[in-house]
């Protein structure tokens, strides 16, 4: 698989003329897939066997197992149109698997397969990719149930072509006149997600985002999947501002305050070049870490006063459990910060602890 793209055959240099060319996956492709378990295959199933789908047989595609995303570099020339392809749950897995195949955007989905179960044809799809300044697509299968069948199969991937051409130029795109309003509870992603899809569409240029609280929720970020070193490695990451696949934007934010519900990553810039963010706050409405205050320290205990309504919890069976929006965490270990400066103190790092617990009343507990 050395090379971005192979020489092509004869067959495929005619196909070229006619305005098809076979996809061929770059090896880079593959090392950056993410999935769950096993390796990703260029033109042979998950289980090392031949493509095949609803007893149809596949000379080319890509095995792999959900939950799996694989990043696919659009060529920059000859200049392509569309991307098309099919895809399904490989006829060789063991069991009943069951996939949703996702084509998408750096900001969006742009096609949804719907839930597909071993047995099932082969569902076609076909994506606009010139007309949105797409340079990346990402191919995203996801599990539906929980099971070890998801063997998931992209199959017969082509470009529509045409001659080179050149993207639009930059401009400024208002975040406002795609829906984004400060200042109310109302879930701000799939507003802000249509402004930076119209920023790739020309070429890019410059997101203004008018001062304000925007807040956002997991219920509206973009489901991806992909690896973040030294961090929990969930199949599933929602993200609420996927910067991806851009290049020369500049999100101005104005002073803004971008607030974060819940399990989210709040931003992310992948696959991009020359992007930039500036005068914009990022928080969480409920911090992952809880604050508390040591009033009182000896060799027998600790007190200390946290603000539940900043920091919520709960007491079960003399341990901490700490609450947000859809999660729960205990104890697990705590660091110590100096007063007035907030730096951690001195000769210490993470202090492993998940002790006892006893309300003293008010927002004290030993």
């Amino acid at each position: 698989m050395a090379g971005l793209f192979p020489a092509q055959s004869r067959g495929e240099e005619e196909a070229a003329q006619s305005g098809t060319i076979a996809v061929k996956v770059p090896a880079s492709s593959l090392l950056m897939a993410r999935q769950e378990t096993g390796e990703t295959r260029l033109d042979r199933s998950f289980s090392n066997a031949g493509l095949s789908i609803g007893g149809k047989k596949y000379a080319t595609g890509i095995g792999t197992h959900a939950t799996s995303m694989i990043p696919l570099p659009v060529p920059e020339n000859p200049k392509v149109l569309r991307l098309e392809g099919a895809c399904g749950i490989d006829d060789g897995a063991d069991g009943d698997g069951s996939v949703e195949f996702r084509v998408m955007s750096g900001s969006e989905v742009l096609w949804s397969s719907g839930v597909m179960r071993r047995g099932m044809a082969a569902k076609k799809f076909s994506i606009p990719v010139a007309e949105n300044g797409i340079r990346h697509l990402y191919l995203m299968a996801d599990r539906v149930d929980n099971n070890s069948y998801d063997h998931a199969d992209w199959v017969d991937l082509a470009w529509k072509t045409t001659g080179s051409g050149q993207g639009m130029k930059g401009a400024v795109v208002n975040a406002s006149e795609f829906g984004m309003v400060p200042g109310v509870r109302k879930d701000q992603g799939p507003a802000l997600r249509a402004a930076v899809s119209a920023l790739r569409r020309q070429g890019g240029g410059v997101l203004n985002i008018p001062r304000g609280i925007y807040h956002f929720y997991p219920e509206g970020a973009l489901n991806m999947s992909f690896h973040i070193s030294n961090h929990d490695q969930p199949l599933i990451h929602p993200v609420c501002v996927p910067l991806a696949d851009l290049r020369n934007v500049r999100v101005e934010g104005n002073g803004s305050l971008f607030l974060f519900h819940g399990k989210v990553v709040p931003l992310l810039v992948m696959d991009s070049e020359n992007v930039s963010i500036n005068r914009l706050s990022v928080d969480y409405e409920r911090s992952w870490c809880t604050e508390a205050r040591v009033v009182k320290t000896d060799d027998r205990f600790t007190e200390v006063e946290i603000d539940k309504k900043a920091y919520p919890y709960e007491i079960r069976n003399n341990r901490f459990v700490f609450q947000g929006k859809g999660w729960e965490e205990g104890m697990g270990s705590c660091m110590a910060f100096e007063k007035g400066t907030g730096h951690i103190i001195a000769n210490t790092s993470d202090i492993g602890w998940n002790g006892h617990v006893e309300p003293l009343g008010g927002s004290r507990l030993r």
